[in-house]
């Protein structure tokens, strides 16, 4: 059990932390984390690029680039859902 003195040094610690920086201390309070809007344009610049080459690998009949296709889709893929898993927990 914390002390008086320790709760209103917290409490104070909290004061300053939300008029240093609000944003930081409503996360806190949330506990949700950001959004990353990086790792979204990530995501879809690679699945276009994998589903590109592997169009490409199968008009050209080049199983090296089917392969690339097919790993970079599988990425992708794999991202989302081990994303989504973790956003249900």
């Amino acid at each position: 059990m914390l002390s008086h003195h320790d709760k209103a040094e917290l409490d104070r610690i909290e004061r300053e932390l939300a008029a240093s920086s609000p944003e930081l201390a409503q996360l806190l309070r949330t506990g949700k984390r950001p959004r990353r809007g990086w790792m979204n344009a990530l995501l879809v610049v690679t699945g276009t690029l994998g589903g590109l080459i592997l169009a490409l690998g199968i008009i050209a009949a080049n199983a090296p680039l089917v392969l690339c296709g097919v790993i970079a889709a599988g990425c992708v893929a794999t991202v989302l859902i081990v994303r989504r898993a973790h956003r249900n927990d």
